[in-house]
């Protein structure tokens, strides 16, 4: 198949919204969390297609959740 497109240069991506690394970790504190809290939880892709990312955060002494739609987290594009 890639025969045909032997004279264009592809870029194919694949985008997960559940990665596992500490950099992830880091940018969704850092980008959607209130100065101060501790996390607690992260869960992705959860209800339904396309799904969203549920923070949970600990901010003086309450438990509270921040969810975080795909395009929200992303940009429109890549959602």
């Amino acid at each position: 198949m890639l025969k045909e497109f032997a004279d264009r240069i592809l870029f194919i991506g694949l985008v997960c919204s559940h990665v596992n690394e500490e950099w992830y970790k880091r940018y969704l504190c850092e980008k959607f969390l209130p100065k101060g809290s501790k996390l607690i939880r992260i869960s992705s892709r959860g209800n339904g297609w396309p799904g969203r990312i549920e923070l949970a955060y600990e901010l003086y002494n309450k438990l509270k959740i921040k969810f975080i739609s795909l395009s929200e987290m992303w940009g429109v594009i890549m959602s």
